[in-house]
Protein backbone atom coordinates (compact mmCIF):
# COMPACT_ATOMS: atom_id res chain seq x y z
CA UNK A 1 0.00 0.00 0.00
CA UNK A 2 1.50 3.28 -0.38
CA UNK A 3 2.62 5.44 1.29
CA UNK A 4 0.88 9.11 1.40
CA UNK A 5 2.82 12.34 2.58
CA UNK A 6 0.86 16.18 2.90
CA UNK A 7 3.05 18.48 0.62
CA UNK A 8 1.81 21.42 -1.34
CA UNK A 9 3.18 23.49 -5.12
CA UNK A 10 2.51 27.20 -5.69
CA UNK A 11 1.39 28.55 -8.88
CA UNK A 12 2.07 32.12 -9.29
CA UNK A 13 0.56 33.24 -5.90
CA UNK A 14 -1.09 30.73 -4.63
CA UNK A 15 -0.58 27.51 -2.84
CA UNK A 16 -2.16 24.18 -3.90
CA UNK A 17 -2.17 21.00 -1.59
CA UNK A 18 -0.71 17.55 -3.22
CA UNK A 19 -0.46 14.23 -2.01
CA UNK A 20 3.08 12.46 -2.61
CA UNK A 21 2.02 8.64 -2.87
CA UNK A 22 4.90 6.69 -2.85
CA UNK A 23 5.91 2.65 -3.28
CA UNK A 24 8.02 0.69 -3.57
CA UNK A 25 7.79 -2.32 -5.60
CA UNK A 26 10.17 -5.48 -6.59
CA UNK A 27 12.16 -5.69 -9.51
CA UNK A 28 14.74 -3.88 -10.96
CA UNK A 29 16.68 -0.42 -8.86
CA UNK A 30 14.50 2.76 -10.53
CA UNK A 31 13.40 5.55 -9.58
CA UNK A 32 10.39 7.21 -11.74
CA UNK A 33 8.28 10.32 -10.46
CA UNK A 34 4.51 11.11 -12.16
CA UNK A 35 2.02 13.50 -11.89
CA UNK A 36 3.21 16.37 -14.04
CA UNK A 37 6.11 17.08 -12.47
CA UNK A 38 8.41 20.11 -13.83
CA UNK A 39 12.43 20.23 -14.55
CA UNK A 40 13.27 21.20 -10.69
CA UNK A 41 11.12 18.28 -9.36
CA UNK A 42 12.64 15.33 -12.01
CA UNK A 43 16.11 16.63 -10.90
CA UNK A 44 15.32 15.52 -7.53
CA UNK A 45 16.13 12.07 -7.74
CA UNK A 46 19.88 12.23 -7.42
CA UNK A 47 19.21 15.05 -4.56
CA UNK A 48 16.81 12.87 -2.67
CA UNK A 49 18.85 9.63 -3.01
CA UNK A 50 22.62 11.60 -1.52
CA UNK A 51 20.37 12.78 1.20
CA UNK A 52 19.13 9.78 2.33
CA UNK A 53 22.80 7.88 2.45
CA UNK A 54 24.47 10.60 3.88
CA UNK A 55 21.75 11.43 6.75
CA UNK A 56 22.99 7.43 7.47
CA UNK A 57 20.02 5.20 5.55
CA UNK A 58 19.76 2.92 3.39
CA UNK A 59 18.59 4.19 -0.25
CA UNK A 60 16.22 1.07 -1.00
CA UNK A 61 16.66 -0.93 -3.82
CA UNK A 62 13.73 -2.12 -6.07
CA UNK A 63 11.44 -0.10 -8.13
CA UNK A 64 10.53 3.11 -6.49
CA UNK A 65 7.39 5.38 -7.86
CA UNK A 66 6.55 8.62 -6.83
CA UNK A 67 2.83 10.25 -7.93
CA UNK A 68 2.18 13.51 -7.57
CA UNK A 69 -1.37 14.16 -7.27
CA UNK A 70 -3.86 15.89 -8.31
CA UNK A 71 -2.22 14.73 -11.86
CA UNK A 72 -3.72 17.43 -13.68
CA UNK A 73 -1.87 20.25 -11.27
CA UNK A 74 1.52 21.33 -12.68
CA UNK A 75 4.09 20.97 -9.63
CA UNK A 76 7.02 23.40 -9.29
CA UNK A 77 10.12 23.60 -7.83
CA UNK A 78 12.13 21.69 -5.22
CA UNK A 79 10.16 21.92 -2.30
CA UNK A 80 8.82 18.00 -2.44
CA UNK A 81 12.67 16.67 -1.65
CA UNK A 82 11.60 16.38 1.98
CA UNK A 83 8.16 14.90 1.44
CA UNK A 84 9.31 12.62 -0.73
CA UNK A 85 12.73 11.72 0.89
CA UNK A 86 10.15 10.73 3.90
CA UNK A 87 7.98 8.85 2.00
CA UNK A 88 10.69 6.37 0.73
CA UNK A 89 11.98 5.76 4.11
CA UNK A 90 8.22 5.11 5.49
CA UNK A 91 7.90 2.75 2.42
CA UNK A 92 10.77 0.87 2.59
CA UNK A 93 10.36 0.17 6.93
CA UNK A 94 13.30 2.65 7.59
CA UNK A 95 11.40 4.56 10.01
CA UNK A 96 7.86 4.82 11.39
CA UNK A 97 6.06 7.81 11.81
CA UNK A 98 2.73 7.93 13.11
CA UNK A 99 -0.34 10.44 12.24
CA UNK A 100 2.55 11.76 9.49
CA UNK A 101 -0.84 12.71 7.92
CA UNK A 102 -1.53 14.76 10.04
CA UNK A 103 1.35 17.29 8.63
CA UNK A 104 1.61 19.57 5.13
CA UNK A 105 5.73 18.87 4.80
CA UNK A 106 7.91 21.21 2.83
CA UNK A 107 11.34 21.55 2.13
CA UNK A 108 14.32 21.04 -0.36
CA UNK A 109 17.28 18.92 0.39
CA UNK A 110 21.12 19.23 -0.17
CA UNK A 111 22.89 16.43 -0.96
CA UNK A 112 24.09 16.18 2.65
CA UNK A 113 20.53 15.92 4.03
CA UNK A 114 20.63 19.91 4.66
CA UNK A 115 17.03 21.44 4.04
CA UNK A 116 17.21 24.82 2.16
CA UNK A 117 15.00 27.71 2.03
CA UNK A 118 11.96 27.13 -0.11
CA UNK A 119 10.36 30.35 -2.07
CA UNK A 120 6.44 30.78 -1.65
CA UNK A 121 6.15 29.77 2.27
CA UNK A 122 3.42 31.96 2.98
CA UNK A 123 0.69 31.26 0.11
CA UNK A 124 1.86 26.96 1.00
CA UNK A 125 0.63 27.77 4.88
CA UNK A 126 -2.89 29.35 3.43
CA UNK A 127 -3.02 26.12 1.47
CA UNK A 128 -2.37 23.83 4.38
CA UNK A 129 -4.70 25.97 6.46
CA UNK A 130 -7.52 26.08 3.76
CA UNK A 131 -7.27 22.47 3.24
CA UNK A 132 -7.43 21.95 7.21
CA UNK A 133 -3.94 21.41 7.49
CA UNK A 134 -2.93 22.35 11.37
CA UNK A 135 0.79 20.98 11.55
CA UNK A 136 3.60 22.28 9.27
CA UNK A 137 7.41 21.17 9.18
CA UNK A 138 9.31 23.65 6.90
CA UNK A 139 12.92 24.51 6.69
CA UNK A 140 14.50 26.45 9.51
CA UNK A 141 15.79 28.97 7.34
CA UNK A 142 12.47 30.17 6.45
CA UNK A 143 11.56 30.91 10.09
CA UNK A 144 12.11 34.12 9.70
CA UNK A 145 9.03 33.92 7.47
CA UNK A 146 6.95 31.41 9.42
CA UNK A 147 7.23 33.71 12.44
CA UNK A 148 4.60 35.67 11.14
CA UNK A 149 2.29 33.03 10.44
CA UNK A 150 -0.16 32.81 13.33
CA UNK A 151 -2.30 30.07 12.17
CA UNK A 152 -1.47 26.49 13.17
CA UNK A 153 1.89 24.82 14.70
CA UNK A 154 5.17 25.21 12.70
CA UNK A 155 8.18 22.72 13.25
CA UNK A 156 11.09 23.93 11.53
CA UNK A 157 13.94 21.93 10.97
CA UNK A 158 17.59 22.43 9.33
CA UNK A 159 17.98 18.39 8.72
CA UNK A 160 16.58 15.56 7.32
CA UNK A 161 17.68 13.63 10.62
CA UNK A 162 16.36 16.24 12.48
CA UNK A 163 12.40 15.91 10.89
CA UNK A 164 13.09 11.64 10.96
CA UNK A 165 13.79 12.31 14.77
CA UNK A 166 10.59 14.13 15.52
CA UNK A 167 8.56 12.32 13.63
CA UNK A 168 9.72 9.28 15.27
CA UNK A 169 9.52 10.79 18.94
CA UNK A 170 7.88 13.68 19.04
CA UNK A 171 10.47 15.67 20.63
CA UNK A 172 10.36 19.31 19.28
CA UNK A 173 7.88 22.15 20.47
CA UNK A 174 6.29 24.27 17.78
CA UNK A 175 8.40 27.06 16.85
CA UNK A 176 7.91 30.33 18.84
CA UNK A 177 5.16 33.22 16.53
CA UNK A 178 6.72 37.24 16.61
CA UNK A 179 4.55 39.88 17.64
CA UNK A 180 3.31 41.46 14.43
CA UNK A 181 5.08 45.11 14.97
CA UNK A 182 5.54 47.69 11.97
CA UNK A 183 7.89 50.38 11.73
CA UNK A 184 5.94 53.25 12.99
CA UNK A 185 5.57 56.92 11.24
CA UNK A 186 8.50 59.15 12.26
CA UNK A 187 7.34 62.94 12.74
CA UNK A 188 10.78 63.74 11.27
CA UNK A 189 9.94 62.12 8.15
CA UNK A 190 9.18 65.43 6.67
CA UNK A 191 11.31 68.20 8.64
CA UNK A 192 14.30 67.71 6.23
CA UNK A 193 11.80 69.29 3.88
CA UNK A 194 12.04 73.04 3.55
CA UNK A 195 9.26 75.42 2.50
CA UNK A 196 7.06 73.89 -0.14
CA UNK A 197 3.68 74.55 2.31
CA UNK A 198 1.22 73.54 -0.57
CA UNK A 199 3.55 70.95 -1.79
CA UNK A 200 3.04 69.06 1.61
CA UNK A 201 -0.29 69.79 1.96
CA UNK A 202 -0.76 67.92 -1.68
CA UNK A 203 1.41 65.09 -0.12
CA UNK A 204 -0.74 65.09 2.69
CA UNK A 205 -3.81 64.85 1.14
CA UNK A 206 -2.53 61.86 -1.73
CA UNK A 207 -1.08 60.52 1.98
CA UNK A 208 -4.46 59.65 3.87
CA UNK A 209 -6.62 58.94 0.75
CA UNK A 210 -3.93 56.34 -1.27
CA UNK A 211 -4.39 59.23 -3.75
CA UNK A 212 -1.65 58.62 -6.73
CA UNK A 213 0.20 62.35 -7.08
CA UNK A 214 2.37 63.72 -9.76
CA UNK A 215 5.14 66.44 -8.87
CA UNK A 216 6.61 68.39 -11.80
CA UNK A 217 8.79 71.26 -11.13
CA UNK A 218 12.68 72.28 -11.88
CA UNK A 219 15.90 70.56 -11.16
CA UNK A 220 16.29 70.42 -7.53
CA UNK A 221 13.37 71.88 -6.55
CA UNK A 222 12.96 68.51 -4.03
CA UNK A 223 10.41 66.51 -5.93
CA UNK A 224 12.38 63.16 -5.72
CA UNK A 225 13.11 63.64 -1.60
CA UNK A 226 9.29 64.88 -1.04
CA UNK A 227 8.26 61.76 -3.00
CA UNK A 228 10.12 59.72 -0.41
CA UNK A 229 8.98 61.07 2.26
CA UNK A 230 5.41 60.12 1.04
CA UNK A 231 6.09 56.62 1.39
CA UNK A 232 7.32 57.24 5.20
CA UNK A 233 4.21 58.70 6.43
CA UNK A 234 1.56 56.54 4.63
CA UNK A 235 -1.30 54.69 7.00
CA UNK A 236 0.30 52.09 9.15
CA UNK A 237 -0.67 48.37 7.58
CA UNK A 238 -3.02 46.52 9.17
CA UNK A 239 -2.03 42.54 9.56
CA UNK A 240 -4.04 41.79 6.73
CA UNK A 241 -2.71 43.98 4.30
CA UNK A 242 0.89 42.60 5.40
CA UNK A 243 0.50 39.06 4.91
CA UNK A 244 -0.50 39.91 1.34
CA UNK A 245 2.39 41.35 0.83
CA UNK A 246 4.48 39.17 2.86
CA UNK A 247 2.35 36.59 0.34
CA UNK A 248 4.20 38.13 -2.85
CA UNK A 249 7.76 38.59 -0.98
CA UNK A 250 7.87 35.12 0.17
CA UNK A 251 7.74 34.18 -3.90
CA UNK A 252 10.58 36.46 -4.54
CA UNK A 253 14.63 36.42 -3.93
CA UNK A 254 13.96 39.84 -2.02
CA UNK A 255 11.93 38.42 0.92
CA UNK A 256 14.13 38.81 3.96
CA UNK A 257 14.82 42.73 3.54
CA UNK A 258 10.82 42.65 3.39
CA UNK A 259 10.24 40.64 6.71
CA UNK A 260 12.99 42.00 8.97
CA UNK A 261 12.13 45.00 7.57
CA UNK A 262 8.44 45.68 8.27
CA UNK A 263 6.61 48.41 6.43
CA UNK A 264 4.41 49.41 3.18
CA UNK A 265 6.81 48.71 0.15
CA UNK A 266 8.38 51.50 -1.41
CA UNK A 267 9.44 50.35 -5.24
CA UNK A 268 11.37 52.98 -7.35
CA UNK A 269 12.08 51.22 -10.70
CA UNK A 270 14.64 53.17 -13.50
CA UNK A 271 13.57 54.49 -15.93
CA UNK A 272 15.18 52.36 -18.94
CA UNK A 273 13.24 49.24 -16.87
CA UNK A 274 11.23 46.92 -19.27
CA UNK A 275 7.84 46.56 -19.69
CA UNK A 276 7.91 43.05 -18.50
CA UNK A 277 10.06 44.31 -15.67
CA UNK A 278 7.59 46.97 -14.75
CA UNK A 279 4.33 45.31 -15.17
CA UNK A 280 5.29 41.01 -14.88
CA UNK A 281 6.13 38.73 -17.18
CA UNK A 282 8.16 35.57 -17.68
CA UNK A 283 7.77 32.67 -15.29
CA UNK A 284 7.43 32.86 -11.94
CA UNK A 285 8.20 36.78 -12.10
CA UNK A 286 5.97 39.12 -10.68
CA UNK A 287 6.62 42.86 -11.62
CA UNK A 288 7.27 46.08 -10.01
CA UNK A 289 3.80 46.88 -9.77
CA UNK A 290 2.95 43.68 -7.66
CA UNK A 291 5.90 44.23 -5.73
CA UNK A 292 4.24 47.57 -4.41
CA UNK A 293 1.22 46.57 -3.56
CA UNK A 294 -0.45 48.17 -0.57
CA UNK A 295 2.51 50.46 -0.98
CA UNK A 296 4.03 52.82 -3.07
CA UNK A 297 5.16 52.69 -6.55
CA UNK A 298 7.64 55.86 -7.52
CA UNK A 299 8.52 56.51 -10.75
CA UNK A 300 11.20 59.48 -11.14
CA UNK A 301 11.46 60.62 -14.38
CA UNK A 302 8.53 59.49 -15.12
CA UNK A 303 8.71 61.08 -18.94
CA UNK A 304 11.90 59.17 -19.57
CA UNK A 305 9.98 55.85 -19.09
CA UNK A 306 9.43 53.59 -22.59
CA UNK A 307 5.91 55.13 -23.30
CA UNK A 308 4.61 51.29 -23.95
CA UNK A 309 5.56 51.14 -20.10
CA UNK A 310 3.33 54.48 -19.05
CA UNK A 311 0.77 53.53 -21.01
CA UNK A 312 0.66 49.66 -19.26
CA UNK A 313 -0.13 51.29 -15.56
CA UNK A 314 -3.93 51.67 -17.09
CA UNK A 315 -5.28 48.40 -16.07
CA UNK A 316 -3.69 48.39 -12.76
CA UNK A 317 -4.14 51.91 -12.02
CA UNK A 318 -7.95 51.20 -12.67
CA UNK A 319 -8.39 47.59 -11.49
CA UNK A 320 -5.88 47.80 -8.43
CA UNK A 321 -4.50 44.36 -10.38
CA UNK A 322 -2.80 43.29 -13.19
CA UNK A 323 -3.77 40.51 -15.80
CA UNK A 324 -0.55 38.53 -17.60
CA UNK A 325 -0.36 36.38 -20.33
CA UNK A 326 1.89 33.28 -19.86
CA UNK A 327 1.90 29.98 -21.40
CA UNK A 328 -2.04 30.22 -22.76
CA UNK A 329 -3.10 31.14 -19.17
CA UNK A 330 -4.13 34.40 -17.83
CA UNK A 331 -2.22 35.24 -14.66
CA UNK A 332 -3.81 37.70 -12.18
CA UNK A 333 -1.54 39.60 -9.86
CA UNK A 334 -2.64 42.26 -7.12
CA UNK A 335 -1.66 45.65 -7.49
CA UNK A 336 -2.89 47.90 -5.15
CA UNK A 337 -0.64 50.70 -5.17
CA UNK A 338 0.11 54.36 -4.63
CA UNK A 339 1.06 56.05 -7.81
CA UNK A 340 4.07 58.89 -7.40
CA UNK A 341 5.62 60.35 -10.62
CA UNK A 342 7.86 63.20 -10.72
CA UNK A 343 9.25 64.95 -13.57
CA UNK A 344 10.42 68.00 -15.32
CA UNK A 345 7.70 69.79 -16.83
CA UNK A 346 9.68 70.61 -20.00
CA UNK A 347 12.97 69.33 -21.82
CA UNK A 348 15.25 71.94 -20.31
CA UNK A 349 13.41 71.65 -17.20
CA UNK A 350 13.18 75.29 -16.23
CA UNK A 351 9.21 75.53 -17.65
CA UNK A 352 7.03 77.64 -15.10
CA UNK A 353 10.07 79.04 -13.16
CA UNK A 354 10.40 82.07 -12.14
CA UNK A 355 14.81 81.67 -11.80
CA UNK A 356 15.52 80.67 -15.00
CA UNK A 357 13.93 81.24 -18.08
CA UNK A 358 13.01 78.21 -20.47
CA UNK A 359 14.93 77.44 -23.61
CA UNK A 360 12.24 74.85 -25.24
CA UNK A 361 10.10 75.78 -28.01
CA UNK A 362 6.49 75.17 -27.80
CA UNK A 363 7.07 71.78 -30.33
CA UNK A 364 10.00 70.56 -28.35
CA UNK A 365 7.39 70.89 -25.14
CA UNK A 366 4.24 69.24 -26.77
CA UNK A 367 6.37 66.60 -28.01
CA UNK A 368 8.01 65.69 -24.18
CA UNK A 369 4.82 65.68 -22.94
CA UNK A 370 2.93 63.46 -25.80
CA UNK A 371 4.17 60.52 -23.38
CA UNK A 372 1.27 61.50 -20.95
CA UNK A 373 -1.95 60.07 -22.58
CA UNK A 374 -5.58 61.44 -21.53
CA UNK A 375 -6.41 58.01 -20.01
CA UNK A 376 -3.01 58.29 -18.13
CA UNK A 377 -3.68 61.65 -16.62
CA UNK A 378 -7.15 60.82 -15.84
CA UNK A 379 -5.96 57.93 -13.40
CA UNK A 380 -3.66 60.39 -11.72
CA UNK A 381 -5.58 62.20 -8.95
CA UNK A 382 -3.10 65.36 -7.67
CA UNK A 383 -1.09 67.08 -10.09
CA UNK A 384 1.22 69.46 -7.33
CA UNK A 385 3.92 72.00 -9.10
CA UNK A 386 6.91 71.98 -6.85
CA UNK A 387 8.64 75.25 -7.09
CA UNK A 388 12.19 75.67 -5.89
CA UNK A 389 12.44 77.48 -2.35
CA UNK A 390 14.35 80.12 -0.71
CA UNK A 391 16.61 78.60 1.23
CA UNK A 392 17.18 81.94 3.32
CA UNK A 393 13.61 81.31 4.87
CA UNK A 394 14.56 77.81 6.84
CA UNK A 395 12.55 77.32 10.19
CA UNK A 396 13.28 74.19 11.47
CA UNK A 397 11.24 74.63 14.36
CA UNK A 398 8.04 75.49 11.66
CA UNK A 399 9.05 72.51 9.60
CA UNK A 400 9.14 69.78 12.62
CA UNK A 401 5.52 71.74 13.91
CA UNK A 402 4.35 71.45 10.63
CA UNK A 403 5.47 67.82 10.07
CA UNK A 404 4.07 66.59 13.29
CA UNK A 405 0.73 68.31 12.02
CA UNK A 406 0.72 66.69 8.96
CA UNK A 407 1.28 63.18 10.50
CA UNK A 408 -1.41 63.65 13.24
CA UNK A 409 -4.36 64.60 10.65
CA UNK A 410 -2.99 61.67 8.48
CA UNK A 411 -3.66 59.18 11.17
CA UNK A 412 -6.85 61.02 12.57
CA UNK A 413 -8.08 60.53 8.42
CA UNK A 414 -6.98 56.76 8.63
CA UNK A 415 -9.38 55.74 11.62
CA UNK A 416 -12.26 57.78 10.02
CA UNK A 417 -12.03 55.51 6.65
CA UNK A 418 -11.42 52.55 8.76
CA UNK A 419 -14.36 53.16 10.60
CA UNK A 420 -16.88 54.48 6.85
CA UNK A 421 -14.91 51.01 5.34
CA UNK A 422 -15.45 48.49 7.85
CA UNK A 423 -17.97 46.42 6.20
CA UNK A 424 -16.60 47.52 2.64
CA UNK A 425 -14.28 45.75 0.31
CA UNK A 426 -11.99 48.91 0.17
CA UNK A 427 -10.12 51.20 2.85
CA UNK A 428 -9.13 54.15 1.58
CA UNK A 429 -11.14 56.69 -0.52
CA UNK A 430 -9.50 56.75 -3.46
CA UNK A 431 -10.22 53.10 -4.00
CA UNK A 432 -13.97 53.91 -4.11
CA UNK A 433 -16.05 52.56 -7.08
CA UNK A 434 -17.73 55.47 -8.71
CA UNK A 435 -21.21 53.67 -8.29
CA UNK A 436 -20.26 53.58 -4.19
CA UNK A 437 -19.41 57.24 -4.21
CA UNK A 438 -22.75 58.45 -3.44
CA UNK A 439 -23.93 56.33 -0.58
CA UNK A 440 -20.16 57.00 1.24
CA UNK A 441 -19.10 60.22 1.02
CA UNK A 442 -22.40 62.51 2.19
CA UNK A 443 -22.07 65.17 -0.26
CA UNK A 444 -24.02 68.15 0.53
CA UNK A 445 -26.59 69.55 -1.88
CA UNK A 446 -24.29 72.90 -2.97
CA UNK A 447 -21.21 70.60 -3.31
CA UNK A 448 -22.74 68.54 -5.76
CA UNK A 449 -24.22 72.14 -7.82
CA UNK A 450 -20.69 73.23 -7.43
CA UNK A 451 -18.92 70.15 -9.13
CA UNK A 452 -22.13 69.47 -11.87
CA UNK A 453 -20.93 73.09 -12.79
CA UNK A 454 -17.47 72.11 -12.91
CA UNK A 455 -17.85 69.66 -14.92
CA UNK A 456 -20.03 71.72 -17.67
CA UNK A 457 -17.50 74.36 -17.56
CA UNK A 458 -14.12 72.07 -17.89
CA UNK A 459 -15.55 69.52 -20.04
CA UNK A 460 -14.48 66.88 -17.43
CA UNK A 461 -14.63 63.12 -18.13
CA UNK A 462 -16.59 61.01 -15.42
CA UNK A 463 -13.81 60.22 -14.32
CA UNK A 464 -12.26 63.23 -13.72
CA UNK A 465 -15.99 63.86 -11.98
CA UNK A 466 -15.40 61.44 -9.34
CA UNK A 467 -11.60 62.00 -8.78
CA UNK A 468 -12.58 65.39 -8.01
CA UNK A 469 -15.42 63.67 -5.13
CA UNK A 470 -12.82 61.36 -3.97
CA UNK A 471 -10.06 64.03 -2.71
CA UNK A 472 -12.77 66.16 -1.88
CA UNK A 473 -13.64 63.23 0.61
CA UNK A 474 -9.67 63.48 2.14
CA UNK A 475 -10.10 66.75 2.19
CA UNK A 476 -13.47 66.34 5.00
CA UNK A 477 -11.75 63.65 6.86
CA UNK A 478 -7.87 65.60 7.29
CA UNK A 479 -10.63 68.45 8.62
CA UNK A 480 -12.68 65.87 10.44
CA UNK A 481 -15.53 67.00 8.72
CA UNK A 482 -18.47 64.33 8.31
CA UNK A 483 -19.94 66.43 5.06
CA UNK A 484 -18.08 66.56 1.93
CA UNK A 485 -18.48 70.53 1.46
CA UNK A 486 -18.36 72.77 -1.49
CA UNK A 487 -15.27 74.03 0.05
CA UNK A 488 -13.89 71.02 -0.25
CA UNK A 489 -14.53 70.65 -4.09
CA UNK A 490 -12.68 73.78 -4.80
CA UNK A 491 -9.46 72.67 -3.06
CA UNK A 492 -9.50 69.27 -4.64
CA UNK A 493 -9.88 70.87 -8.05
CA UNK A 494 -6.64 73.16 -7.38
CA UNK A 495 -4.94 69.31 -7.44
CA UNK A 496 -6.63 68.52 -10.92
CA UNK A 497 -4.59 71.45 -12.69
CA UNK A 498 -1.82 69.75 -15.63
CA UNK A 499 0.96 72.08 -16.82
CA UNK A 500 -0.69 73.61 -19.39
CA UNK A 501 -3.79 74.56 -17.08
CA UNK A 502 -6.09 71.98 -18.22
CA UNK A 503 -8.43 70.63 -15.65
CA UNK A 504 -8.26 66.71 -16.09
Amino acid sequence: MAVIINSATINNLNGFVIKVEVEIFKGLPSFTIVGLADQSIKESKERIRAAIVNSGFKFPLGRIVINLAPANLKKIGSLLDLPMSIGILISSGQIEAEHVEDYLIAGELSLSGDIKEIKGLFPILEAGIDGGFNKFIIPRENSYQSSFFYKGDIFDFDELKGVINYLTYKDQLPSEKIPFKINKVSSEDLSEIIGQESVLRAAEIAAAGFHNISFYGPPGAGKTLIANKIANILPEMSYEEAAEIFKIYSTTDISEEMFKNVRRPFRNPHHSCTSATLIGGGIGKVGEVTLAHNGVLFLDEFLQFNKECINQLREPLENREVQISRLNNNVKLPANFMLITAFNPCPCGWNLSFSKDCMCSDLEKKRYLSKLSKPILDRIDIFTYVPRVDISKRNIKNQKALSKKIIKNIKSATEIQTIRYQNEKVKHNANVKSKDIMRLFNVDNEALDKLEAIYDKFNLSMRGYYKILKISRTIADLSGEEALKASHIYEALSYRKFIDGEVI
